[in-house]
């Protein structure tokens, strides 16, 4: 919990979500065809014996032919890409689909490997198909996966997501960097996440096991973006560096290629100017024109783009610690297998490990605003860094980080501009790799002020976030206010007036704490949150980028937009594709929309209608992460779903709701319909 950047700080395929509808219709694939009055064709019965178990690739299903008529084909429906499947024996039986996210099947075998894994519910849908082409009834499955056995998932509890043993839902949580007493111990033990500092004095094995004995996550900090080492280095009196013995030091003289600078060059010496487009390059970078003989990951940024490279790693001079690029496999590796008695600093697998170090529960990745656009930086900035390159490599790090240790919790602070649609960097979003998201100084700053950027955060970021933490493979965001610094303290007033930001309107877990983040204290726990008798708010995430919006966007309530084609262009019989944007709520939000036949203009004719849960949201809108509109009245839409099953040639009506995940289950109250004629 280092810095931030300016303006607020400021992923996955861009596929329309699929909603895989588990029913008997059998108009699911193409309106009936004429047939001859003899010999009358008969649809094949209902595949038998649907049933799944763990095989060597994956998950495998099978199921037994309906009959002993020959040449059945099967279509499977699922909620995957079609790249996500591999039949058995090496054999084609894929029939095109990428694009909307089904997966259509047909040939002789009756089995294939699910590759991606179930994390939340996976409901399967099976039909057999004639030679004539017509339709079974359907058989269907939902799974989830558990502790490596497969759980059948009752029916009408197929959307929700399991309860995640790694990294649960938490309503309160514990930041904390100070001395880890008995007292500080106690404390803790109310809150399901705590954080600390791994450094802190009194933090050992035997308090982090009785925590966790207790139910109690702990997740300890890390810098992914920054070399806390190389402080031995500095000096904060003069704010100068001994290069020379920082050389003389294998650790940091490491294989001598560094420092680095930015690959996106247009001549020897010059880097792109600010704003140039993000390339998918993980890696060293360039050696620095001024020179070499520090390790690779080390970078040489900011005296380049100033004019005159030196061949020296370049420094946040505030802490004393070098910048790295943190895409570079040669910083994981130093980062995984630092020692704190050798190095002061823990490596991840030290503060992970419960046999040899401190065994925590996960990670919190900080100064990931290294890697910020360079326009939000300046030779004039406090502390300047232009290192907008390296972002892919960040993003790769906590792939990898994810990959080498699949349980355990990642915490990401700020880096939000990956989490942006609006951003460059939204190409290479985290979102999928981490469990948790924090938004410090979201409303109070470590100045004990309203931030500068609080509308910026509040009706830019918060919708776009909120957008992002609510899909299928998405996170929750905690956020972090200051109220004291030293012997000034905040009042009543404006702690219940943060609280009321960040925890009611925004929805996000919140902590309040001092500017050293030295107090455990129970603020938030003292104020509890009152009953959740409001139906989620809608809101927008177009505004007026680039400019930071200065007051409320105007909301975009329920359904905004029905498509007859998915993504790439394609129709389907009986199926239609829903757009809408975001909805907040202090509880966690869900959507589901009502279909009729006739007009929906009333909370009657509403109730007459065919109601249809819209989850999990998968996949991201269709030119969302790709079209620069700010028009409100254009869209694009974070969210998007296939609606199949629906009668073709008929005009279908459609209301979309917003409804939270409260005991109450507020829901929405809007009655904006549009219509279709359903191809």
């Amino acid at each position: 919990m280092k810095r931030g950047a300016g303006s607020g700080s400021g992923p996955g395929p861009a596929l329309g979500f699929t909603l895989a509808v588990a029913c008997a219709c059998l108009s699911l694939m193409a309106c009936p065809q004429t047939q001859q009055p003899t010999p009358t064709p008969t649809a094949p019965g209902a595949p038998s014996g649907f049933t799944a178990k763990i095989g060597v690739s994956g998950v495998l299903l099978s199921w037994e032919a309906p009959s002993v008529e020959a040449n059945l084909s099967y279509l499977l429906f699922s909620g995957l890409k079609a790249s996500s499947w591999v039949p058995e024996n090496g054999k084609t039986y894929l029939e095109g689909v990428q694009g909307d996210g089904f997966v259509k099947y047909s040939g002789p075998s009756r089995s294939f490997a699910d590759l991606e894994a179930i994390v939340t519910t996976r409901s399967y849908t099976l039909f057999a198909r004639s030679p004539e082409g017509l339709y079974s009834s359907a058989a269907s499955l939902s799974l989830r996966v558990k502790e490596g056995e497969l759980v059948v998932v009752p029916p009408g509890e197929e959307g929700q997501p399991e309860p995640s043993v790694r990294a649960p839902r938490v309503k309160n949580y514990l930041i904390y960097y100070g001395n880890v007493d008995a007292t500080v111990l106690a404390a803790a033990k109310r809150y399901p996440l705590v954080i600390f500092h791994p450094n802190s004095a009194g933090l050992t094995r035997a308090k982090v096991a009785a925590l966790q004995a207790g139910g109690t996550k702990v997740v300890l900090y890390i810098s992914i973006g920054e070399d806390f080492r190389t402080s031995r280095f500095f000096n904060f009196a003069n704010k100068s560096v001994d290069y020379t013995a920082m050389k003389a030091d294998p650790r940091f003289a490491g294989d001598g290629k560094g420092p680095t600078v930015d690959p996106r060059r247009v001549g020897p010496r010059l880097p792109w100017p600010n704003g140039a487009p993000l390339i998918a390059y993980v890696g060293p970078g360039d050696p620095s024109p001024g020179g070499s003989g520090f390790a690779s990951y080390y970078l040489d940024d900011i005296s380049t783009n100033n004019g005159n490279p030196d061949g020296l790693p370049d420094f946040n001079t505030n802490w004393g610690a070098a910048f790295v690029n943190a895409g570079d496999p040669l910083w994981f590796e130093t980062l995984d297998s630092m020692q704190n008695s050798v190095d002061g600093q823990y490596g991840m697998a030290q503060m992970l490990d419960s046999a040899s170090g401190l065994g925590a529960d996960g990670l919190f990745l900080d100064t990931i605003d290294s890697c910020a656009p360079n326009s939000w930086t300046a030779s004039s900035s406090p502390v300047q860094g232009e290192f907008e390159w390296t972002a892919p490599g960040f993003s790769d790090f906590i792939r990898k980080l994810r990959e080498r240790y699949p349980d355990k919790i990642i915490v990401q602070n700020r880096g939000l501009f990956f989490l942006n649609k609006d951003l460059p960097h939204y190409a290479f979003t985290t979102r999928g790799y981490i469990d948790y998201l924090l938004f410090e100084s979201y409303r109070l700053d470590s100045d004990l002020r309203v931030s500068p950027y609080f509308d910026d955060n509040r009706y830019n970021y918060m919708p776009k976030l909120s957008a992002e933490a609510s899909r299928a493979d998405g996170f929750q965001i905690l956020s972090l206010e200051y109220y004291r610094s030293g012997s000034a303290s905040l009042g009543e007033a404006a702690i219940a007036d943060a609280l009321h930001e960040s925890r009611t309107v925004a929805g996000f877990s919140t902590y309040m704490t001092d500017k050293n983040l030295s107090e455990a204290n129970s603020i938030v726990l003292d104020r509890p949150r009152s009953v959740d008798t409001a139906p989620p708010a809608w809101s927008s995430t177009v505004t007026s980028y680039p400019q930071a919006p200065t007051g409320a966007q105007a909301p975009r309530i329920g359904l905004r937009a029905l498509f007859a084609a998915a993504p790439g262009g394609a129709t389907e019989a009986g199926a239609v594709y829903l757009g809408w944007d975001v909805a907040i709520d202090e509880n966690a939000v869900e959507y589901v929309a009502y279909r009729s036949y006739e007009p929906i203009s009333s909370s009657a004719s509403l109730a007459t209608a065919t109601k249809i849960e819209l989850k999990p949201l998968t996949y991201v809108g269709r030119e969302y992460a790709s079209v620069a509109c700010y028009d409100p009245a254009l869209g694009p839409y974070p969210f998007e779903a296939k609606l199949s099953g629906l009668e073709s040639g008929r005009r279908a009506y459609i209301v979309l709701r917003a409804r939270d995940r409260s005991p109450a289950a507020n829901e929405d109250a809007n009655l904006n319909a549009l219509s279709i004629v359903v191809p």
